[in-house]
């Protein structure tokens, strides 16, 4: 028994450490979180590193809900790094999950754009997506 309760006591610890490495995010955001907002990112994949590397890509004080809609919709730093290498840098944040969502990856951006031989506008990029790529 007493190993049993060592270990539930062990999990709150993992827990309770893991909420406060989330709150880094806190001070990333420029604003406090409650710990439901806390609860709530964690939940959504949205950590310190998540904010800290959007806002080294030119993304800084996303507010949570937006943070959080980037994460659902699979907007990672990665993706972003991609198309700003690519030319698109700060686009608009529906541009990045309207993109995303049409499966615009930055090797379909990077072959749409040679064929074209210009740097298409995200728009023609969601329509080249939504034909198929044709």
């Amino acid at each position: 028994m007493g190993e049993a309760v060592t270990r539930r006591a062990d999990r709150r610890l993992d827990s309770t450490a893991s909420r406060r490495s989330t709150c880094a995010s806190c001070a990333i955001l420029g604003h406090p979180l409650s710990l439901d907002e806390l609860i709530r990112a964690r939940d959504h994949g949205v950590s310190a590193a998540y904010v800290r590397d959007l806002s080294a890509l030119g993304y800084p004080r996303v507010s949570l809900d937006t943070l959080i809609r980037l994460r659902d919709h699979g907007v990672s730093p990665e993706y972003v790094r991609e198309l700003k290498d690519l030319g698109y840098a700060q686009l608009a944040i529906d541009d990045l999950t309207g993109l995303r969502d049409s499966g615009v990856t930055p090797d379909r951006v990077r072959s749409a754009n040679a064929r074209a031989g210009a740097r298409l506008s995200v728009d023609q990029l969601k329509a080249a997506a939504a034909r198929g790529w044709r």
